[in-house]
């Protein structure tokens, strides 16, 4: 996995986009839902900043899959939550992006449907 700067736009972007594919799936309506909400804004990335940070995610899981499976494991998650440490940063991105939506430990990524 790639790293970000700790508290960094991109390293806040990136929990944000993972919880988009826990599903397994990013819908077109979930994109532009998060381009309306303007979440991007309160963690200080643009839309396409957002775009690529995604698409790195989504390389940076695909690149890790056995047999089409992607696993996301808990030293990987904590690491992505340890990069965002500042406490307004992180009521900023999971107070508005629903904390609900991030995925557990030992959190398997469904086969992607593209």
């Amino acid at each position: 996995m790639r790293s970000y700067p700790k508290n960094s736009p991109r390293a806040a972007g990136r929990l944000l986009a993972l919880t988009m594919i826990v599903d397994g799936n990013v819908a077109l309506s979930e994109l532009k839902a998060v381009y309306r909400s303007r979440i991007l804004d309160h963690i200080a990335l643009d839309d396409d900043e957002f775009d690529t940070v995604l698409h790195e995610l989504c390389n940076d899981l695909l690149a890790t899959a056995h047999h089409g499976t992607v696993q996301v494991d808990t030293a990987t998650i904590d690491a992505f939550l340890d990069d965002v440490e500042s406490p307004e940063l992180r009521r900023n991105l999971l107070g508005r992006c629903g904390a609900s939506r991030m995925p557990t430990a030992g959190w398997r990524m469904p086969k992607p449907s593209f």
